[in-house]
């Protein structure tokens, strides 16, 4: 039926992220929702693609509210429904991330990471919403369970251990990662290689994907912190990433750059 359309449509989106594919899937789990408004499981992806028209398409209003607010109000929906259900529980600490409320964040991923403690698509989840929180010591060992309980896992399964590494300063750790994380028509493990090649001094390498992402990512370009930001990172790590990608040799915007530039003295 049309609901399991959506939801393989869903997982294909997941794949490869694209404009037109997540406008499919909204589309597929809106009828979903109406025709059977229980479906918690529905819900809970609903509410996940509602924060993706925020992180990637930058859409203002979602049926009349801001995204990030639609995305919290499908998951605490999906929770409602099914309390025992771990997929709704998982989708609300992502929108909760995304709504920068990090107690209720920790709270259902807890409840999530308990309701289904081998699910590695939940603990890789979890080892980034830790992440996204700024709680590293509890990122670092769910992401590493949900590659070991997944061997033909998916790339974005790296991206927690990346940036945890990063974020203690072990570079080539990170670079370990990020190589692992590396897909060229995903924007932010590009940012991820190219600041780890930066901090191990590999200019020459860090120059060859930044010039990837100029191509690839032209967006990122015209206000690379707002486009970092919308990876729901605490302040601390995104500062520390922007370091990097400016040692990357990303070319930023000046800040106010139609102010006539000071004389050199």
């Amino acid at each position: 039926g049309r609901a399991g359309r959506g939801v393989l449509d869903y997982y294909a989106y997941c794949n490869s992220k694209t404009d037109e594919g997540r406008a499919k899937v909204r589309a597929c789990l809106e009828h979903t929702v109406k025709d059977n408004p229980n479906d918690s499981t529905a819900w809970a992806y609903l509410s996940w693609i509602y924060g993706d028209e925020y992180r990637y398409a930058k859409v203002k209003s979602v049926n009349g509210v801001p995204p990030q607010q639609a995305s919290m109000q499908a998951a605490e929906k999906s929770v409602s429904i099914d309390p025992k259900n771990p997929r709704a529980h998982q989708y609300l600490s992502i929108a909760a991330v995304l709504n920068k409320n990090e107690d209720l964040a920790r709270q259902h991923l807890k409840i999530s990471v308990s309701l289904n403690p081998y699910d590695s698509e939940i603990l890789a989840d979890a080892g980034w919403n830790y992440a996204q929180i700024g709680d590293w010591e509890a990122s670092k060992p769910n992401a590493e369970k949900a590659i070991r309980y997944n061997p033909g896992h998916a790339r974005w399964y790296y991206g927690a251990l990346f940036a945890y590494y990063y974020e203690k300063g072990n570079y080539d750790e990170a670079l370990r990662y990020a190589l692992e994380y590396y897909s060229p028509d995903e924007f932010y493990s590009s940012l991820a290689l190219a600041v780890s090649y930066a901090g191990t001094n590999r200019l020459d390498d860090a120059k060859s994907v930044v010039k990837a992402v100029e191509k690839n990512h032209p967006k990122f370009l015209k206000d690379p912190r707002k486009s970092i930001e919308s990876l729901s990172f605490q302040e601390s790590f995104i500062e520390k990433l922007l370091i990097g990608a400016e040692a990357a040799g990303f070319n930023f915007p000046e800040p106010n750059s139609s102010d006539p530039a000071h004389p050199k003295r």
